[in-house]
């Protein structure tokens, strides 16, 4: 349906969106320095640590719920895609407003984004 394919669109804008605003954000000179230095420091140091302790092992387990709620929750992101192409002819007017309304979020929040830098 119209309403499936504008939210295939919307997926597609999303994705696009986040790869350049990810871009941007981990290029800008001051957010390297003030966020993303100290993490990487702090993740090297962790590294280091647990190289050099003996018979440690990966510590998956106490990270397990995390990494699995985390893969449910982007998996969700598929379910109003799936009941859009399923959607009645009754429900398609629905379907079409809702992707019109995730399209205007995505542009509120492409401009808020663009407002950052």
């Amino acid at each position: 349906s119209a309403g499936a394919m504008l939210l295939l669109l919307v997926y597609l804008l999303y994705g696009i969106k986040m790869c350049v605003f990810q871009r941007l954000r981990d290029t800008a000179p001051g957010y390297v320095s003030k966020v993303l230095q100290p993490a990487r420091d702090e993740a090297a140091w962790r590294l280091h640590r647990r190289r050099t302790a003996s018979g440690s092992a990966r510590r998956l387990p106490p990270r397990l719920p995390f990494v699995l709620s985390f893969g449910v929750l982007l998996s969700a992101f598929c379910f109003p895609l799936s009941s859009a192409v399923t959607a009645s002819p009754r429900r398609a007017l629905g379907v079409a407003l809702g992707a019109l309304t995730a399209l205007c979020g995505l542009v509120l929040q492409s401009v808020a984004d663009g407002q950052k830098f």
